[in-house]
């Protein structure tokens, strides 16, 4: 598995902001949403609610659907 740090953009922030507003999760957790979405990569989670309230992002997923 490769690790790659990526560093904040003033865009990605912005975008944080706005799936935090627009999902009502934190802006913490947006962060990574974000950031998964600025790499054009898939955000996988294993917290049931935040994959509840983001579901409806087609490039988030649950762990369980790759149990």
């Amino acid at each position: 598995m490769q690790i790659r740090i990526v560093k904040g953009s003033r865009e990605v922030i912005k975008e944080a902001i706005h799936l935090a507003y627009l999902y009502d999760v934190t802006v913490n957790d947006a962060a990574f949403v974000a950031i998964a979405d600025n790499l054009n990569a898939p955000f996988i989670t294993a917290d049931d609610k935040l994959s509840q309230k983001l579901g409806k992002a087609s490039y988030v997923h649950h762990i369980s659907v790759f149990a």
